[in-house]
C-alpha cells in the first residue's frame, strides 16, 4: 500500500488533471491545474531571450504575502494569486507559465522531497504518454527537504509539452514550483526558466 505522501502526489496529479479536462474540454489530455495547456502562439519575451543575453529582459521579485517564499520572474509577466496559498505568473495568450503552490500536509512527515517525486513520476506514467524524465536534482546549496525534476510529454493532441517541477518540503506543509511550456518554448527559454527556478527563496522553513 503507498504511504500518505504517495497517495498525496497522487490526488494532485489526478485531481488537476481532471479538473484541466472539465474547464478545457476542446484541450483535453493534459496535466496540473498549473500547466500552461493553452497551446496557443509565441511568448511576449524577446525573440534572442533564450540566450540569455537580452539587456531588454527586466525582471520582477514576487514576495509571497505571507512571507514564506520569494522569486524572480521577467516583468513582462502577469501575477494572478488564488488566496493566500496559489500564484499563477503568465504571459497573455502564451503557454509560458509559472505556478507556485502550498499545501497542507495529512500529518506531520520527514521533511523528505524524495518521496513526492518518486510518485509524481510514477502517476505521470499512468497519466501521460511519451514521457521522458530530462534531469532530475537539487538547487545548490539545499537540503534533501527540496528537489525537483524536469521531463517532457505529449498530450492527446500529440503535442509536446515540458514541465520542471520543485517541491520543498516542510514536515506540515509542502510548497510545489511549476514551470511550463511547450517543448520547443521550454528550450528556446532554457536559461530563463533556470534563472526563475534558481530564484526561488525559501524564507520561512515551516512554510506557515
Amino acid at each position: 500500500m503507498p504511504d500518505l505522501a504517495e497517495r498525496s502526489a497522487e490526488r494532485i496529479v489526478v485531481s488537476s488533471h481532471t479538473w484541466v479536462r472539465k474547464a478545457l474540454l476542446p484541450c483535453a489530455g493534459r496535466i496540473f491545474v498549473w500547466v500552461a495547456v493553452f497551446a496557443l502562439g509565441c511568448s511576449a519575451l524577446p525573440a534572442s531571450a533564450g540566450t540569455g543575453t537580452d539587456a531588454r529582459l527586466k525582471y520582477k521579485a514576487y514576495m509571497d504575502p505571507a512571507r514564506r517564499f520569494a522569486l524572480d520572474y521577467p516583468s513582462t509577466m502577469k501575477v494572478e494569486t488564488v488566496g493566500v496559498d496559489s500564484v499563477t505568473i503568465s504571459l497573455p495568450a502564451a503557454a509560458f507559465r509559472i505556478t507556485v503552490f502550498i499545501a497542507k500536509r495529512p500529518k506531520a512527515r520527514s521533511a523528505d522531497a524524495k518521496p513526492l517525486l518518486d510518485a509524481l513520476k510514477k502517476s505521470l506514467k499512468i497519466i501521460v504518454t511519451d514521457l521522458v524524465v530530462l534531469e532530475e536534482g537539487r538547487l545548490p546549496g539545499e537540503s534533501k527537504a527540496q528537489g525537483y525534476v524536469i521531463f517532457s510529454f505529449k498530450n492527446s493532441r500529440g503535442v509536446s509539452l515540458t514541465q520542471l517541477v520543485h517541491y520543498y518540503v516542510s514536515r506540515e506543509r509542502t510548497l510545489q514550483l511549476t514551470i511550463s511550456d511547450r517543448s520547443e518554448g521550454f528550450k528556446n527559454l532554457e536559461k530563463i526558466i533556470r534563472k526563475i527556478h534558481g530564484s526561488l527563496r525559501i524564507l520561512d522553513r515551516d512554510l506557515k
